[in-house]
């Protein structure tokens, strides 16, 4: 068994890597770890891991990092300095000085900065990143999430694409989240903030005061109907096959460029523009072309009619 390689250039110290890598993926694969790929894996000189996990293809395990007996890292997990207990998952993931207790799980695609820590069955998704956070027992933070500098209760459930708005461009501010707490999707929790136990956020909401225990907590603009306005919009954003624009203009406009002797589309009307450099004649079905043309066109007439041209 070879004891000592010289390395002279990078090519050198990359073989050698290989090696060395080889031996230490050998020694978890004695004691007790299925490590499916070995050729993907790298594992560190420091790493620990404990009987019957399974390393999972393209994982990269480095630093102090310790995980428990029957875990299931992986596929493409980087994990570094962390701390994993027994029974976790965690796949396609990057884990930087995170702990993970008992049964926690986290992915796919979660990224798990310095401080966080998921106690006992708590539960991180797809697209959450913590920082210097905590998630209590069976909380769950499943989509789309930022949470950071906070502490969040066991089986408190936090929305998809909620956010701890924890910097203010100075400093950073805590956020309090209680037990059983449900925060709506796309709920934006402005710190310094506490919210009590069994609080319901309601999806959309802001939440820029502190919540009592067991409230119900709205924090979203009122609805506003217009109706038959949508629809106009939309027949007028229809394009056809041929790349014509159809629209009906409503018949209280917002801007009209009044324009003397000037036919559009033989209506006889007067313009009026709309969204996306686009002209419909008002009160009447239109089939103008699209944006190129009819800036050209906007522009021609202007530069022709500019010392005629009133606003109304």
């Amino acid at each position: 068994e070879t004891l000592f390689l010289g390395v002279n250039d990078r090519w050198q110290l990359a073989d050698v890597s290989r090696r060395l890598n080889e031996r230490i993926v050998r020694d978890h694969c004695l004691n007790g770890v299925t490590i499916v790929a070995p050729s993907t894996t790298w594992i560190g000189l420091d790493v620990q891991i404990g009987e019957d996990t399974v390393i999972e293809p393209m994982c990269t395990i480095g630093g102090t990092t310790s995980i428990g007996s029957e875990c299931h890292i992986g596929p493409q997990a980087h994990i570094f300095s962390s701390r994993i207990g027994s029974g976790c998952r965690g796949r396609h993931s990057s884990l930087d000085a995170a702990l993970l207790e008992d049964h926690a799980k986290c992915g796919p695609y979660a990224h798990l900065r310095p401080g966080a820590h998921l106690a006992e069955e708590a539960r991180v998704g797809n697209f959450v990143e913590i920082k210097n956070a905590r998630l209590g027992k069976k909380a769950a933070a499943n989509h789309l999430t930022y949470i950071g500098d906070a502490e969040v209760g066991n089986n408190a459930n936090v929305g998809a694409g909620t956010i701890t708005c924890n910097f203010d461009g100075a400093d950073k501010h805590p956020t309090r989240i209680g037990r059983d707490v449900f925060i709506g999707s796309n709920s934006t929790l402005v710190a310094p903030l506490t919210i009590g136990d069994e609080v319901l956020i309601a999806a959309g909401s802001t939440v820029t005061r502190d919540a009592p225990d067991q409230a119900m907590v709205f924090g979203r603009a009122v609805q506003v109907d217009k109706p038959g306005r949508g629809g106009e919009r939309i027949r007028a954003m229809r394009t056809d096959a041929e790349g014509h624009f159809w629209g009906r203009v409503p018949a209280d406009g917002a801007l009209v460029l009044e324009v003397p002797g000037f036919d559009i589309a033989n209506t006889g009307r007067a313009a009026h523009v709309v969204g996306g450099g686009l002209i419909e004649g008002r009160g009447d079905y239109l089939c103008l072309y699209t944006a190129l043309h009819i800036g050209y066109f906007l522009w021609s007439f202007i530069d022709q009619y500019a010392h005629q041209i009133t606003f109304g």
